[in-house]
């Protein structure tokens, strides 16, 4: 990295609720960046177990290693995108990496990116690839079905907004990247109006603004597949998934056509929910644990 790219301070944030058992694994792959110029953020979203009292020991062995750390905590439960909203606020950095307590960021992750972001600086957004792996014995697993990069190569933020809403989330969450001082500026945030379904909003919104988002042809993320600790498990059959889905339909999806005409817009919330199903299934065939 050059000069110029290393003065650029990066933030780190990981978004945390009950990750006690992978929380450290998480902090020791940011250690490992060979980007120097990073400060750390952990957002906690009032765990019940010992995570913030685990990373807060970890942090007094390293502070020396990042330009600032930052403890985000509440008193109550609020759910993934407040946990979101409340890392992006914390943030003073360019740019911004959101993490979750479980995945791992390949070492050379944000130099990747900022050499890409110096070299694009009209990129607001941006995506890597993931490898995905299996919990039990961490091996990365081959899917062909998500995540679906072929969305970056498409020509602009209105193609790529009817391919998210035909083909569902196919966008790897975890390898985003963004401007924070560009985002801030558009506005976009994270809907507290459905707490558990974060990163496909914040998609729309930025599509919504005429946002293209970028592709860095390079493995930067590991995503734990679905464990029984895991959010996303958790949620997937959950009512408050159920309900989730349901507000992002009328919210952003249909919603003049809701307003205008509710039969015509039950008939395409059924549609696309047909589609979207066929698609989880096939994730959580592909990577179901015991």
């Amino acid at each position: 990295m050059n000069k110029e790219s290393e003065g650029i301070l990066v933030s780190v944030a990981v978004i945390t609720y009950n990750s006690s058992k992978y929380v450290l694994e998480t902090l020791e792959s940011i250690k490992a960046q060979t980007y120097q110029n990073i400060e750390l953020i952990i957002s906690d979203d009032c765990s019940t177990d010992n995570t913030m009292q685990l990373c807060k020991n970890w942090c007094e062995q390293n502070r020396e290693r990042f330009a600032r750390i930052q403890f985000v905590e509440v008193e109550q439960n609020a759910g993934v995108s407040a946990n979101c909203n409340r890392a992006d606020c914390a943030c003073q950095g360019e740019w911004v990496k959101l993490i979750a307590g479980d995945d791992l960021l390949l070492p050379n992750c944000i130099t990747d990116f900022m050499e890409y972001a110096l070299k694009n600086q009209d990129v607001v957004c941006m995506f890597g690839k993931i490898e995905i792996f299996d919990d039990k014995q961490k091996k990365v697993i081959k899917n062909d079905t998500w995540p679906d990069y072929s969305i970056f190569q498409l020509n602009n933020s209105e193609e790529q907004y009817k391919y998210l809403v035909r083909k569902g989330n196919c966008i790897p969450a975890a390898s985003c990247f963004y401007n924070k001082r560009k985002c801030d500026m558009l506005g976009v945030h994270y809907d507290e109006r459905i707490p558990f379904i974060e990163d496909r909003l914040r998609w729309y919104q930025l599509f919504e603004k005429k946002v293209k988002f970028y592709f860095v042809d390079k493995y930067v993320v590991r995503y734990r597949t679905f464990h029984k600790e895991s959010l996303s498990s958790g949620l997937l059959y959950s009512n408050r998934f159920y309900l989730s889905q349901r507000l992002l339909y009328f919210y952003y999806l249909f919603p003049e056509e809701y307003a205008n005409n509710k039969e015509e817009c039950i008939n395409k919330i059924v549609e696309t929910e047909t589609k979207v199903y066929a698609n989880y299934c096939s994730i959580v065939n592909s990577h179901a644990y015991n």
